[in-house]
């Protein structure tokens, strides 16, 4: 990985634990006489190993039976692509339930709200940032709830209407306890656990040296966190898949993205690692590319670079719409 300071590289070496401490000094130091820009080596029985990208067709299709009133839980369900996932999935398997997590709570938004004009949110903004300046808050963070909870509130609105069988839950899935709270409560009430879609996420580009802790455990929270904690919590649960929604930033990496890269890098190896300790659960991560409609491609900042350097983004419906089945 290539640092600002140049001829910089830093590299992430992997052995077993077996290996002779001489050896491994000597694997070390010819690895930092090689210069070379592999980011990630493993050495096992002798041998090198790199990590290198390669397509892959899969060989024939898997088919996992959902039957009505099945219990997937959706984690970032009501926003974003993982809203549009969760819709998709709804309509193709009718009369499962859709347990959404987001970490903010339910909305309470007056009903007036949803079928405001462009320019009457617009007056909504002022109002929202104008009465957060004056309680000592950043108006901003306060747009931000109120944005989410619009875009929430929505979601849950047009699933109604489209008849996809959905019910949100406001929880912070990195926390085991709170997590474990939400799971009992749907199973007491809706049964048992059959799937899970972990599409929840943070992420906050800076450089490094402007990273707050604070941001990064919330990144890495959200991603790896979650995850870990949704596995730990349905092992009694007769779960058929896992799926959790990564970035290809967390292969390839992303200016400002060094906290997210690793969340996404390592939800990746972590469903990895489930495989061997539950066999019978298929796992696997999907390593979007910025989606152009929905997500965090369509936040300002996002917009501008997509605009300085004419960048096209995947469409999440109309001409070349991604399948789901």
């Amino acid at each position: 990985m290539q640092h600002q300071t140049p001829g910089f590289l830093s590299c992430v070496i992997d052995t077993e634990t077996s290996t002779d401490p001489n050896l491994l000094a000597q694997l070390l130091c010819s690895e930092l006489a090689a210069r070379h820009a592999d980011v990630e080596v493993a050495y096992q029985n002798g041998r090198r190993h790199v990590v290198r990208p390669y397509a892959e067709f899969v060989s024939e299709t898997q088919t996992i039976e959902l039957n009505a009133g099945a219990n997937i839980i959706v984690t970032g369900g009501a926003r974003g692509v993982t809203a549009v996932v969760a819709r998709e999935m709804g309509k193709r398997f009718p009369g499962v339930k859709l347990h959404l997590i987001g970490s903010s709570p339910l909305p309470t938004l007056a009903d007036s709200y949803y079928s405001m004009t462009e320019e009457e949110l617009k007056d909504v903004k002022a109002s929202v940032m104008k009465e957060a300046l004056a309680n000592g808050e950043k108006p901003m963070d306060a747009w931000g709830r109120f944005e989410k909870a619009l875009e929430i509130g929505k979601t849950l609105r047009e699933f109604a209407a489209e008849g996809v069988n959905a019910f949100y839950n406001g929880c912070d899935i990195s926390n085991r306890e709170a997590l474990a709270g939400v799971l009992n409560s749907i199973r007491s009430e809706h049964g048992p656990i059959e799937g899970i879609i972990h599409g929840a996420g943070f992420e906050r580009a800076t450089r490094f040296d402007k990273k707050q802790e604070e941001l990064v455990r919330r990144t890495i929270g959200a991603k790896v966190d979650g995850a870990a904690n949704l596995l730990a919590l349905t092992t009694s649960d007769p779960v058929k898949f896992m799926v959790a929604f990564g970035s290809v930033s967390g292969r390839f990496g992303g200016v400002g993205q060094t906290d997210y890269s690793v969340a996404n890098d390592m939800v990746a190896k972590l469903m990895d690692w489930s495989r061997t300790q539950r066999p019978n659960l298929p796992t696997a991560v999907f390593h979007w590319h910025a989606w152009d409609d929905v997500g965090m491609a369509v936040r300002p900042e996002s917009q501008h670079i997509r605009k300085l350097h004419n960048i096209n983004f995947m469409p999440s419906s109309g001409r070349g719409e991604t399948s789901f089945g």
